[in-house]
């Protein structure tokens, strides 16, 4: 996908964000081609029905909303199963081939959110299923995708399984079942019902960074689905992207990773790395492949991909349905993971290593020269160290200049997150 910059006001699809021409394209909020890739034809359906009456007149949604001891934003959305016909819609039809999850009122803006989250998923690679956005009879935008486990007559043709089924996790009253367990358990569970395929392997890695580096702090077993022809007992891998939301625009203080475990199950739990830093660096993930047999050169290079999609990520972001607030946090966001992603480059260069290498006895060791710190050295560097706001991970810590504990970088940092 290749965004242009939006001109002033102009209107802009709701499926790909670039801007419409036609005044039929305007009227309908949709490119003609846009409209027919997600539902078939020229133009999209109309939903005559506002957000309140659509929630009271369908009764229970398919996922109702519950409080729970760790919030759930999926947990907490009204989703409805539809079908088109003769143009119109069809909510609660067993055929149905679409779902429609207008926002919750705890999290505003929820469908423009996860609109634009898949749109980041799919330009750095990752499937993901025909969605889209549709405006409510109230202006509220809702946020509509294609069921990828049905074709367009509404037959069912895969089957999908989540993790949460596959671990054989016990529903439990508060929803907590889902978040039971850890990313290497679960995929060590993939790696089993996939047959060891390694492909599958580095696609869950390359999706679960992808989700931490978008601030997606709720990928539970629920949202890890695997598929498999109906006619077939064996998985063929994961399925599509689905339910990928920014969730730190909502709630600063989740985790960042959803599963209460973390990471890793076997000993140890973590890294030198996150010893040092406290927080999962690219060196976690690294770790994290070598487990379950991904090679680093593998994870690295989704790092890689994850960079240079920077510009068109940061285009969809400005280009989207959020608010101009939280456009800004969803890019603060990510810039933070970036930084905690790069710090492991970082604490490499002060003497860091994974586990396997340690394991091996090549502790990686700074030559005297570089930035480790020293007490008998004049040099002084950034206080933040590994986190440090210099643009080039080479270059962190940033050597000071002045005096002062922190560089000009995270001066400006600072100054921009206070205002």
């Amino acid at each position: 996908m290749s965004l242009t910059e939006r001109k002033n006001n102009t209107p802009r699809c709701l499926r790909c964000l670039e801007d419409l021409a036609s005044s039929t394209e305007i009227a309908s909020e949709y490119h003609q081609a846009c409209s027919k890739q997600l539902f078939g034809t020229e133009n999209p359906p109309k939903l005559l029905i506002t957000r309140s009456e659509l929630i009271a007149s369908l009764g229970e949604p398919l996922a109702p909303p519950s409080e729970k001891t760790k919030v759930s934003i999926s947990g907490h959305q009204p989703k409805f199963q539809f079908s088109i016909h003769g143009g119109k819609v069809q909510f609660g039809d067993k055929s149905s081939t679409f779902i429609l999850k207008p926002s919750p009122e705890k999290f505003p803006n929820c469908a423009a959110n996860e609109h634009a989250m898949m749109l980041c998923m799919a330009q750095m690679g990752l499937p993901t299923p025909p969605m889209g956005l549709l405006r409510l009879l109230d202006g509220e935008l809702a946020y509509v995708i294609k069921r990828f486990d049905k074709d367009s007559v509404g037959q069912r043709i895969l089957r999908c399984e989540d993790m949460a089924q596959i671990l054989g996790r016990q529903r439990d009253i508060d929803g907590q079942y889902k978040y039971d367990g850890t990313y290497e358990e679960t995929f060590e569970a993939i790696r089993v019902a996939c047959n060891g395929n390694i492909e599958v392997l580095k696609d869950a890695i390359r999706r679960l960074y992808a989700r931490f580096i978008l601030g997606d702090g709720d990928y539970h077993l629920k949202n890890i689905s695997l598929i498999a022809p109906l006619n077939s007992q064996a998985y063929s891998g994961l399925s599509p992207e689905y339910d990928v939301v920014c969730t730190e625009v909502y709630n600063h203080f989740l985790p960042e990773l959803a599963l209460e475990g973390g990471l890793f199950s076997s000993e140890p739990t973590t890294t030198p790395s996150f010893d040092v830093n406290g927080f999962n660096t690219l060196g976690d993930f690294i770790e994290l492949g070598k487990r379950i047999g991904v090679d680093q050169k593998i994870v690295e290079g989704f790092a890689q991909e994850a960079t240079r999609c920077r510009p068109e990520i940061d285009l969809i972001i400005h280009r989207s349905f959020l608010s101009p607030f939280q456009k800004a946090a969803v890019m603060e966001a990510f810039t933070k993971r970036r930084k905690k992603s790069d710090a492991y480059e970082s604490a490499i260069k002060i003497g860091e290593l994974s586990v396997c290498d340690e394991e091996k006895g090549n502790r990686i060791v700074a030559p005297a020269s570089d930035k480790a710190k020293d007490s008998s050295s004049n040099e002084r560097f950034c206080v933040n160290q590994a986190t440090c706001c210099n643009p080039d991970p080479k270059l962190r810590p940033t050597k000071l200049k002045k005096n002062g504990d922190i560089c000009s970088y995270c001066e400006k940092e600072n100054k921009r997150n206070n205002q």
